[in-house]
């Protein structure tokens, strides 16, 4: 069996040997020779991670190009699913409604005298013809009668396919005046609004409000991967700041990521003792008073007291 690895070293290898990781460990080697040590406890690894939440802040840029002509949201306000937070300029929009409505409203009318006129050219025709069988009546006079009766039943089809047609044109027109009013597509917290009265704006403009999802709020850790086989998914873990201290919240693992990046740290090592890491992510297992974006010390497992050698 190979021999355990020293705990401190194990957490400043996790972390990307960060500079308080280096120091602990020169002056955890700076003995004139052997001396007791006070037992401690170990974890079966360290990380350093942030607090996030499934799919990351939500960004929202303009669904339509115009102009800005109400900002309904308001940073750090609380917003429901469907609720308005920025209206452009929707006069175009609206009046293209109602001509379409106008359209539609003709059209219904004219099939409804078409259905009356067919009714009556019916009842003409069928009289028509009874006459011509009994000989009070021309065959020439049935035979047009009838024809009106066709002509009229191919004019209301026309218009049946010109109604279809017209709902169609009306609902594009009114989804399109829909999308000149950004609306919150989940519940969350407004973090910033960049959107302001009398901007022009456009879908490729940079985001209008930025939203922060409702949900469990979970920890991103990345963690060398020579430690990858000291940790497994529904693992125990505690998380806390980064500064260690203050309280400590209990999480779990929740998923191990199949791909391996670079760990990017504010003050980066020489590039040949650059640790790969492994992204893990947990949930933690109750409220905190962690805010999104946080830096925070991961120590996966339970604690193992180790004494002295």
């Amino acid at each position: 069996m190979s021999p355990m690895r020293p705990p401190v070293l194990a957490a400043a290898r996790a972390v990307g040997y960060l500079p308080w990781a280096t120091l602990l460990l020169t002056a955890c080697s700076d003995h004139s020779g052997p001396s007791p040590q006070a037992p401690h406890a170990a974890y079966a690894a360290v990380a350093i991670g942030r607090v996030d939440v499934e799919g990351g802040l939500l960004q929202l840029t303009s669904p339509r190009e115009g102009t800005v002509t109400s900002v309904v949201a308001r940073e750090g306000t609380e917003v429901r699913r469907g609720d308005a937070l920025v209206v452009l300029d929707d006069g175009e929009a609206r009046l293209a409604v109602q001509g379409a409505t106008a359209e539609l409203t003709q059209e219904r009318a004219k099939h409804q005298l078409l259905t009356s006129q067919l009714a009556a050219a019916r009842q003409r025709a069928e009289r028509l013809a009874e006459a011509a069988r009994a000989g009070a009546g021309e065959v020439q006079a049935a035979d047009d009668g009838m024809a009106a009766a066709d002509e009229l039943s191919g004019q209301m089809q026309m218009t049946l396919a010109g109604i279809e047609a017209l709902r169609y044109k009306l609902q594009a027109l009114q989804q399109e005046l829909a999308l000149r009013t950004l609306r919150a597509p989940l519940d969350a917290q407004v973090v910033r609004v960049r959107a302001q009265p009398g901007a022009h704006v456009a879908p490729q403009s940079e985001p209008l409000i930025t939203l922060l999802p409702h949900g469990p709020a979970i920890i991103r850790a990345d963690l060398s991967d020579s430690y990858l086989d000291a940790v497994h998914v529904g693992m125990p873990a505690t998380v806390g700041t980064e500064d260690d201290r203050g309280t400590r919240w209990r999480a779990h693992l929740l998923r191990i990521s199949p791909v391996e990046g670079t760990l990017v740290t504010d003050e980066q090592p020489p590039s040949h003792m650059t640790p790969r890491t492994v992204e893990c992510v947990l949930e933690l297992d109750g409220p905190t008073a962690l805010r999104f974006g946080q830096r925070v010390l991961v120590r996966f497992g339970d604690a193992v007291t180790v004494g002295s050698r």
